[in-house]
């Protein structure tokens, strides 16, 4: 696997905490 599709794997989960917290 890439480093890069890590990064955006974990980018991915917290955008969506992010998200949720904000709801």
């Amino acid at each position: 696997m890439t480093s890069t599709g890590n990064v955006q794997k974990l980018l991915e989960s917290n955008i969506q905490m992010s998200g949720s917290a904000n709801s």
